[in-house]
């Protein structure tokens, strides 16, 4: 993708104006279905990407706005989508201090932190990776939690999408020390991560890629475990052809229903 073709996906006028690529990229996002629109998703992504640089290389250079363009208009990109909103909002929600400077001690106590890889970045960067240090330990303190409640539930997917919110999710190092991060964490706490899956995947397109070939592992693993899921889902639903097999099935020997039930339901189970 060129540079001007990323400015005209977004719908504005090249500029030096990081927020309003974003506020573009929020406006495009809500005009699109990301389940079901991947490639055009993967797109705007890389548009936002291209947008952001060329915006910053802008300013740098004191370019502002192109000759012969006009900026967009700003009442028209004035409300921010959710995704765009996310990472400061759930920074507040999660309680989480502001960024420490970088000759701060690090504390790595969470059991990803070193694999994550986050710990060697440069220290311009050890504000943002604090930050998200802190959510992922937010994400693993609770899908480890025992018991495990629907608070924890709630809490680990809000850090979870903090974490994806991320502008550092553009990087693509950044984005697969994630992946695989969260894909050992999401193996290794199920059930309790079921909710986080549906979110990992939606965002990493983990189910679509299990049925590649060349399919990573924890694509292959976080796929398979997301169509459990919503297999499962499915088979609860009561008006579902297999409902009441379903149920049988979890309940246990046969010996725990009535003759006629045991017959009715012997052939679907």
């Amino acid at each position: 993708m060129r540079t001007r073709d990323a400015w005209k996906q977004l719908g504005i006028n090249p500029c030096d104006d990081v927020q309003a690529v974003r506020r573009a990229y929020a406006a495009r996002l809500k005009q699109i279905d990301p389940d079901s629109e991947i490639a055009v998703f993967e797109n705007l992504r890389r548009a936002r990407a291209l947008a952001i640089s060329d915006a910053e290389l802008r300013k740098s250079r004191g370019r502002g706005t192109a000759e012969d363009e006009t900026t967009s208009d700003d009442d028209e990109l004035d409300e921010l989508d959710e995704v765009e909103r996310c990472w400061a909002e759930q920074n507040e929600a999660l309680g989480v201090p502001e960024p420490v400077a970088a000759s701060d001690p690090e504390d790595r106590s969470g059991p990803y932190w070193h694999d994550s890889g986050l710990a060697s970045e440069a220290p311009s960067k050890a504000s943002q990776d604090n930050a998200h240090r802190k959510h992922m330990q937010t994400v693993e303190q609770n899908l480890y939690a025992s018991p495990f409640t629907p608070a924890a539930d709630e809490r680990a997917c809000r850090a979870l999408k903090s974490i994806l919110a991320s502008e550092r999710m553009e990087e693509l190092d950044f984005a697969e020390r994630i992946g695989v991060w969260l894909g050992n964490l999401l193996i290794e706490t199920a059930p309790n991560s079921d909710n986080a899956v549906r979110i990992a995947v939606r965002y990493f397109g983990w189910r679509e890629e299990a049925e590649l070939a060349a399919a990573s592992w924890h694509a292959r693993s976080i796929g398979q475990r997301a169509a459990d899921i919503d297999c499962v889902k499915a088979l609860s639903d009561q008006a579902h052809h297999w409902h009441e097999a379903y149920e049988a099935l979890k309940d246990g020997p046969p010996g725990k229903r009535s003759l006629g039930d045991q017959y009715r339901l012997q052939p679907l189970v």
